[in-house]
């Protein structure tokens, strides 16, 4: 899943099916979907802050940190 999805940046639906599969534990790590500089980044504050509201601070960890260093080193997440 992708940061700004948490948000609504790509509609209602994709932020109602992220916060399903968070809550069903179904989300390894986000990613940002950067395609134009300054879309995403700016956001990503707000973006933790509400993401802290819907998950515990070791599965926030998990999920922005942890999980994606995990994939970079071809390690089991």
């Amino acid at each position: 899943s992708n940061y700004g999805s948490i948000v609504g940046m790509y509609g209602s639906r994709a932020q109602k099916t992220i916060k399903e599969l968070l809550k069903k534990d179904l989300v390894s790590f986000l990613g940002s979907d950067v395609h134009r500089t300054g879309q995403i980044y700016p956001k990503i504050p707000k973006i933790l802050k509400k993401l802290s509201k819907m998950v515990s601070e070791q599965k926030l960890e998990e999920l922005t940190t942890l999980n994606a260093k995990k994939v970079l080193y071809d390690k089991d997440i």
